[in-house]
């Protein structure tokens, strides 16, 4: 007689807050439109934002399933509700697109997804945006740390519940906003919300995009005689000929520590001053204290001045926070309330006597 056998099979652990949120999400039906997914991310976009979000119209997307109205700082989204990995080549087409269609009317391109994307897809996104003056936000589910679209969803739980009741059933809404409630309840929420927060500001917006930009600009000008001397009608090029440079590291340090007081200034307004006489290696000192520093700020230069200035200062060349009421040529060590600094960033000196460049210590 065969002994029966039995199997027994252990129960499936309960899914966790979280985990319930995810899989709510990347199941959500439909995927597009005003009642799907889409319509579930411009919602609460628009909540986080204040700005109105309107759908696209199918076959009209050009890159983007909705965009705010047009204006003077634009957002458009794209939505992607995966349930495994993420298609790297619709995502090239969608950016590509987006790069070449809404390069005059868009600042800012937000990526949706119920799947991580990763570091490497991310990074080409970048490039390819950038290419039309665009910058990405990736709202992604992330395996390490909170995911960014569920900090976004549980920044604005009033809208995303609204949203929910009409197109959820009783259980998955109630599911969905026990997740929102757990990620609210994370001890890294606000440090979250913080960095996307500031990624859909206005005046944050674009400076990433713009330093590197501005350091590949920097780095290729100061590299090569033919530039340096079409761009400052002179061969300011410490990186062809480094024996063109003085070692000043002490004045190096000095620079260095006047810009790190500037970007402390809670009020953003601290100015830095680089004197010398003509001749003496102000833009150079500035130059060479930028290609040393870590990170690089934004650097614009502006060779040249007034002739019709003072010739009185010295040869000596000296750094300090300056009071725009003290003359350039004594450089009084003082506190400075000019505007210059912080975010905004930066300050010009064009006559003789002063370093003639701008910084900004964004």
């Amino acid at each position: 007689m065969a002994r029966k056998t039995t199997t027994t099979t252990s129960p499936t652990p309960p899914a966790t807050a979280r985990e319930a949120l995810h899989d709510i999400l990347r199941t959500w039906d439909p995927a597009a439109g005003a009642t799907g997914f889409e319509g579930l991310v411009a919602d609460a976009l628009a909540g986080f934002t204040g700005y109105t979000f309107r759908l696209a119209k199918s076959g009209s997307q050009f890159g983007r399933d909705a965009a705010t109205t047009a204006g003077r700082f634009a957002i458009a989204m794209e939505a992607k509700r995966y349930t495994a990995s993420v298609p790297l080549q619709e995502l090239v087409g969608k950016s590509t697109l987006a790069a070449f269609a809404l390069t005059d009317g868009i600042d800012l391109w937000v990526l949706a997804a119920t799947v991580e994307v990763g570091e490497a897809t991310e990074r080409q996104l970048e490039q390819i945006l950038e290419k039309g003056g665009i910058s990405l936000l990736t709202l992604d589910w992330a395996a390490a740390g909170l995911p960014p679209l569920a900090v976004l969803l549980a920044a604005v739980p009033e809208h995303v519940n609204e949203f929910a009741k009409i197109h959820l059933n009783p259980s998955k809404h109630a599911a969905l906003a026990a997740g929102l409630a757990d990620i609210a309840a994370d001890p890294g929420f606000g440090a979250s919300l913080d960095e996307i927060r500031n990624k859909l500001s206005p005046a944050l917006l674009g400076l990433d995009a713009f330093r590197h930009r501005n350091a590949d600009w920097a780095e290729a000008t100061l590299g090569s005689r033919r530039l340096a001397q079409r761009q400052f009608s002179q061969f300011l090029v410490p990186l062809e000929d480094s024996s063109l440079t003085a070692n000043r590291p002490e004045l190096r340090c000095a620079i260095g520590e006047a810009v790190n007081r500037a970007r402390a200034d809670a009020e953003g307004d601290t100015l830095v001053l680089v004197a010398g006489g003509e001749g003496s290696g102000k833009t150079w000192a500035v130059t060479n204290w930028w290609l040393s520093a870590d990170p690089r700020p934004i650097l614009l230069l502006s060779i040249g001045g007034s002739r019709n200035s003072s010739r009185r200062s010295s040869n000596r060349l000296r750094c300090s926070h300056a009071s725009p009421r003290t003359s350039p040529d004594r450089a009084t060590p003082t506190p400075s309330r000019a505007g210059a600094g912080g975010s905004s960033g930066g300050r010009r000196a064009g006559a003789r006597g002063m370093a003639s460049c701008w910084w900004s210590t964004a």
